[in-house]
């Protein structure tokens, strides 16, 4: 779709053709088609270093002598050690979910792409899981910071939740009849309004001087670290501990979530198992340099992760209508127009289907999670 949210969602309206049969079939039923590709969701790690990249915000730029960076499509990742001390590991692993997080800031505060945003919104939840997984072993100004992410953090999720409906919204469209297709002007103009405040918004926060401060106080936080005394402190708690001890503590509490889910579980216990599969899989990727042998976990982690998602997304979608039509009854009377309500009909059966597919999918991961290194 358009990247911008003032572009018509349904073009055009009129001389509209349905799509066939198969097509409009494969729009509405299958869940996926609310993701972006799988590939999208993948991160870049940069060589070059934390500060260079805050240049923006202050800091000095990088030196001219520097040798380029490599390109985005070959991300690089410092090698861990299971027998390097794991505070030397977190350091390293904060740098650069930091560097991939500023990386990723829009030049001159411009408004960010869709897939801007999403890849965005990726960085900071990752970088925000790494300041709490690690959280023991930094000082108390970490907390500061996961705390102060946390609102740019909510600007992002609404963006990219509104993003992901609105290509939801114009896939449904094309296999809506063109003497119904009238029926959804309305709720396309109240859906681009909300996708422009919520990117206004956002664009706030983007040039707000609290955020190019915190980028550069983060910067500051990550130099010359880990300190000495906690170096001394935690030098004997290696790689091979923490993984042990981080891994199967999550690993515990998304098998006694996903364990509990039932045919008739309530959406709210599907949407706690996506996130603690989603924190789970990205701690998992955290220590696929040290353990290449839990990339498997982290694959299947992230299957489940996309598949909790797309029901996640049809519920979301199905209350967001509902408010606009509430809306419509409070305001004017009218009733809630015969292709919102199909539409409706179609995200319902989208979260049918996920729930389907929870048990195989769930039954793939949990084989995945309890053989090997996270079973030992």
């Amino acid at each position: 779709m358009d990247d911008s949210p003032t572009q018509p969602i349904i073009s055009p309206l009129q001389g509209h053709r349905p799509l066939s049969a198969t097509a409009a079939s494969t729009a509405t039923d299958a869940p996926v088609a609310m993701h972006a590709p799988a590939a999208t969701d993948s991160r870049t790690a940069m060589d070059a270093p934390a500060l260079a990249l805050v240049a923006s915000t202050g800091v000095p730029p990088p030196d001219p002598a520097a040798p380029p960076d490599p390109p985005a499509s070959e991300p690089t990742q410092k090698k861990g050690r299971p027998s390097e001390p794991m505070i030397v590991f977190a350091y390293d692993c904060l740098r650069r979910e930091f560097e991939s997080l500023v990386a990723r800031r829009p030049a001159d505060n411009s408004t960010p792409s869709p897939s801007d945003v999403h890849q965005t919104r990726i960085a900071l939840r990752r970088m925000r899981i790494a300041l709490r997984l690690f959280r023991r072993m930094l000082p108390s100004k970490a907390r500061d910071f996961r705390r102060d992410l946390r609102a740019f953090a909510r600007a992002l999720g609404d963006v990219r939740d509104l993003d992901v409906h609105a290509d939801c919204f114009k896939a449904y469209a094309q296999t809506v009849v063109p003497e119904r297709l009238n029926e959804l002007a309305g709720y396309e103009m109240h859906l681009r309004r909300e996708r422009l405040e919520a990117r206004n918004h956002l664009s706030e926060i983007y040039s707000d001087e609290r955020y190019g401060t915190l980028l550069t106080s983060f910067a500051a936080f990550l130099e010359d670290t880990p300190s000495a005394g906690a170096m001394r402190r935690w030098r004997s708690f290696k790689v091979s501990d923490g993984v042990d001890k981080y891994l199967r503590r999550s690993l515990k509490r998304v098998l006694k979530l996903g364990r509990k889910v039932s045919a008739e579980a309530h959406a709210k216990e599907l949407h706690r198992l996506r996130i603690r599969a989603k924190r789970f899989r990205y701690e998992l990727e955290f220590f696929v340099s040290a353990y290449p042998s839990l990339h498997k976990a982290a694959v299947e982690a992230k299957a489940l992760q996309d598949l909790l998602g797309a029901h996640q997304d049809a519920y979301t979608a199905i209350e967001r209508i509902n408010k606009y039509a509430r809306a419509l009854r409070k305001h004017g009377g009218a009733r809630m127009p015969v292709a919102l309500g199909q539409l409706i009909q179609s995200e319902r059966q989208k979260a049918r289907e996920a729930r389907r597919t929870f048990g195989p999918e769930w039954s793939r991961f949990e084989r995945s999670v309890t053989r090997g290194r996270l079973a030992a």
